[in-house]
């Protein structure tokens, strides 16, 4: 009975440790989240070409007349 048992456990243990789909979960993560901060980072840089150019054209409008 023990043998059976331990056998058993050993077999769910190699299994686990040939299955990659966690660690390919795990990578495709990080690549996503990756992505994300600069994402994150371009658009904030973005807005903040898009504010001044607006506010230029605002202060050339106003001081115009």
């Amino acid at each position: 009975m023990r043998t059976a048992m331990a056998s058993h456990w050993n077999s769910i243990r190699l299994r686990f440790a040939r299955d990659q789909r966690g660690a390919t979960a795990v990578e495709y993560g990080l690549i996503i989240s990756c992505i994300v901060i600069v994402l994150v980072i371009g658009v904030h840089g973005l807005g903040d070409v898009t504010s001044r150019m607006w506010n230029d054209i605002n202060n050339k409008v106003t001081h115009a007349q």
